[in-house]
């Protein structure tokens, strides 16, 4: 995301190499509106994101997830968490997220 592909297309290509994983999650603001503020910063192309809480934000985890487990990843998953909420309650709830669909 923040280079400005689309999730579903990289790890769709890039799951044949992939040694490890690690789920975050980002909000998503088009770099064609002013500037959201506090903890947003821009991507290659323009747009504003800021980290979420895994399973809040605009990335589609789930369907990330079910393409590494449709094509055969049995490695780990990480969490990473970059938002502006508390980081136990941000680890926690992504946490709570992803098992929830692993």
């Amino acid at each position: 995301m923040c280079v400005d592909e689309n999730p579903t297309f990289a790890v769709g290509v890039l799951t044949p190499y992939a040694k490890h994983v690690h789920a975050k999650d980002f909000h998503v603001k088009s770099g064609m509106l002013r500037n959201p503020g506090n903890g947003f910063f821009k991507s290659r192309g323009g747009n504003y994101l800021r980290g979420a809480i895994v399973g809040h934000g605009n990335a589609p985890v789930d369907q990330c997830i079910a393409i590494l487990k449709n094509q055969g990843y049995d490695g780990y998953i990480s969490l990473e968490f970059e938002g502006l909420e508390d980081p136990v309650l941000g680890t926690t709830l992504g946490r709570e997220y992803l098992t929830g669909i692993i």
